[in-house]
Parts: C-alpha cells; sequence; structure tokens
C-alpha cells in the first residue's frame, strides 16, 4: 500500500473512532443524565416488550460507554470497532423499522441527533456503520 493510502486509511480509521467515541459519550451521557424520559421514550416503542424496558433502559448506556472504553485501549480498539459495528447495525434496524413500522416515533438519542429528521437520522446511522463496516475489513486485527 502506497504511503498516502496508508495516511489516509489512518486519518480515516482516527476520524470514525473519534466519532463514534464523540457519539456514544454524548448520547450515554444524555440517557443517563434523562434516564427517566428516556425509559418514558422507551415505553412508548412497540418494539421493546414492558418488562425489557428498564433493562434495556440501563443497559444501552452501559454497553455505550464500555465501548468508548474498548476504543480507548490500543488492544481492544479492533474489538471496540467491531462491537460498535454491530452496535450501530441495531440502532439502525431499530431505527428503519420505527420510522416504517411505528405509530410513534420515540427518540432519546441526544445531542445533535435528537434534531435530525427520522430520515437523516436513518441516513447518518447508516454512513456510520459503513464507516465502521470498513474499519473491520481493513483496519489490522490486533485485539480480540
Amino acid at each position: 500500500m502506497s504511503n498516502s493510502k496508508s495516511l489516509m486509511f489512518y486519518y480515516f480509521e482516527k476520524i470514525t473512532i473519534y466519532l463514534i467515541i464523540f457519539l456514544f459519550v454524548g448520547t450515554g451521557v444524555s440517557k443517563v443524565l434523562n434516564f427517566n424520559t428516556f425509559i418514558d421514550t422507551l415505553n412508548k416503542s412497540p418494539f421493546i416488550p414492558d418488562h425489557f424496558i428498564t433493562g434495556v433502559g440501563v443497559a444501552v448506556p452501559v454497553i455505550e460507554f464500555s465501548l468508548v472504553i474498548l476504543l480507548i485501549i490500543n488492544k481492544t480498539t479492533y474489538l471496540g470497532v467491531s462491537l460498535s459495528f454491530l452496535l450501530m447495525s441495531l440502532f439502525t434496524c431499530y431505527t428503519f423499522f420505527l420510522f416504517n413500522y411505528s405509530p410513534y416515533l420515540p427518540c432519546s438519542c441526544g445531542g445533535i441527533i435528537n434534531s435530525l429528521s427520522w430520515k437523516q437520522h436513518i441516513w447518518i446511522n447508516l454512513l456510520i456503520s459503513l464507516m465502521l463496516l470498513i474499519l473491520c475489513l481493513k483496519m489490522p486485527k490486533k485485539s480480540i
């Protein structure tokens, strides 16, 4: 691989990882600080059974913060990227199903994401998922 391609991928990798860290810290903090609102929003989701609401409400920010830690630690970055891809893919599918099949569109992502339309939300999720997929396929598997 040429130096310019290596350098370009290096910057792509760093920008993507920092973007995911910023995204997960921002949305995770928002969910924790507004936990009751987050739970109320989850209660309105037609796809999450009532008995799972609190568990999902606790698990999502914990998973987001855990992924941030994996992304920061050099030896676990690849694992963090892979699991972030999985989580973003799940978020994207969930958002798609809400947009297309739910009479109510709950969103408690927090931050700038809340200001997006649902179509924009789906497109952003798809873009981030694609960026993470590219990293999964191209990154050296330094960890696991």
